[in-house]
């Protein structure tokens, strides 16, 4: 081969391999690399004159010298040299080749998690998430307040546990969170499970499936904030079984903007579902109205009919509310509607459905729940209910009769083929004829 040919055929292997690298095809870059270096290494026993640069550009940072360039080495050097060279190329090639496949999965995590539409599919996202990056869970925690009533509702009969990402209140955030930055850096945390003081906060779910609670192999949590917050408003945790995997000394880049663009996706999702939610709240209370009832509650009511599952109803109106309004006026009246919300709220399981539809009276709904615990839970009402009082809300009597929050509870319980108005009209007339003889609470038996 002569001096110009093998000068054009080194060329046109260089420009092979830059092209290789810019389209993300390492193993393109990495032959046209080795061929080069066979080149030179054949050329050792008639070292070639050629024109041009004194090295050549292969790929961004890696430049082969030209022959000329071993002037003054023994053959045998130069060979040592550039099969040292071929050694360092193959290994950037590997390592561009990992690079190109790490970021190809954070890429089709990210179209993933843009698919996402509601927060009923959040647990299923974490859980393909985990898949795609072979992780031995991510889980999703959320503070309380960024999941809301009208944007989490209750969870389904089946999946109690899986309807929702799962949701700290501000105390245990505030605490895990401290602790976090005792370890960590000021944007995440990465190493050893081992050491984070506050598992159960980051990977509820694991550490629950641990037999002894504790978590093993590595880490990586990430805090979500939103503005100026210095508290986090959740938290996107990853874990491995593998010590090695999340290390202190490891590039985090792909990993944190992963994630960042993660936060942005779900607050976004959550803030539109939030303005369509909020048909479903009552504007006085911030509990949910009829609408919701009607919208949510026919479908459970499906739902507990081919699970056979029992469903009760409780209707309840406050007994002697107007003179509270026309003594006290009614920006007290809604106080204490307000307080009755919170109230029942507070009292409810999770996955009841509480709900204003109008005026004094709201509905709860029971999944799962016998005549038994219904009454039982009608009860426990009447005592939360009772403790409502003038003192209790901030007010002065001045005169005015004091007043002490009571209700009447009418109960209905779901039988097979019985739909969500026949069930409202039977807790209703409960409800009506508990008005006239009594306290407690009244209604139908389970259907056996």
């Amino acid at each position: 081969m002569s001096d110009a040919s093998t000068f054009t055929r080194i060329m046109d292997l260089c420009r092979q391999g830059r092209e290789g690298f810019r389209a993300g095809r390492p193993e393109q870059a990495l032959a046209a690399l080795e061929a080069v270096s066979e080149i030179a290494l054949h050329a050792m026993a008639a070292p070639v004159s050629v024109p041009g640069p004194d090295a050549l550009p292969v790929a961004p940072g890696v430049r082969v010298g030209r022959t000329a360039a071993t002037s003054g080495l023994t053959t045998e050097q130069a060979r040592l040299q550039l099969m040292r060279l071929k050694v360092a190329n193959k290994a950037l090639a590997v390592a561009y080749e990992s690079t190109i496949t790490a970021f190809q999965t954070f890429r089709e995590g990210l179209d993933v998690v843009q698919q996402v539409r509601t927060v009923q599919e959040l647990p299923a996202l974490c859980e393909h998430i985990a898949h795609l990056f072979s992780l031995a869970a991510v889980e999703l925690v959320m503070a309380q307040q960024v999941l809301p009533a009208d944007v989490c509702p209750p969870p389904t009969l089946q999946e109690a546990d899986a309807a929702c990402p799962v949701q700290l209140d501000a105390d245990t955030l505030a605490e895990a969170w401290t602790a976090l930055q005792e370890v960590g850096t000021p944007r995440c945390y990465i190493g050893p499970a081992t050491a984070l003081e506050h598992p159960a906060a980051f990977f509820p779910v694991a550490t629950r499936a641990s037999a002894d609670g504790i978590l093993r192999g590595s880490c990586f949590v990430f805090p979500f904030h939103r503005g100026n917050s210095r508290m986090p408003l959740g938290f996107l945790s990853l874990l491995d079984a593998d010590p090695g995997r999340y290390t202190t000394d490891m590039a985090t880049d792909y990993l944190e903007h992963f994630c960042a663009v993660f936060e942005a996706i779900i607050f976004s999702m959550l803030e539109k579902e939030s303005v369509s939610g909020r048909q479903y709240l009552d504007p006085l209370t911030g509990i949910r109205n009829r609408t919701y009832l009607e919208h949510y509650g026919r479908q459970l009511l499906e739902q507990a009919g081919i699970l056979d599952i029992p469903v009760c109803l409780l209707f309840l109106d406050l007994d002697h509310f107007k003179p509270v309004n026309d003594a006290w006026g009614h920006e007290t009246g809604d106080l204490v509607l307000r307080e009755v919300a919170r109230t029942l709220d507070r009292v409810s399981r999770r996955g009841d459905v509480v709900c204003r539809i109008g005026g004094d009276e709201f509905i709860i709904l029971l999944p799962d729940a016998s005549t038994e615990e219904a009454s039982s839970y009608a009860k426990r009402l009447h005592a939360a209910l009772a403790a409502i009082t003038p003192e209790s809300l901030g007010l002065e009597c001045e005169g005015r009769a004091p007043f002490v929050v009571r209700a009447s509870i009418g109960m209905a319980c779901h039988s097979q083929g019985m739909d969500l108005e026949a069930l409202l009209n039977a807790a209703d007339g409960a409800m009506y004829a508990v008005k006239q003889d009594g306290r407690e609470p009244r209604g139908t038996p389970t259907p056996s």
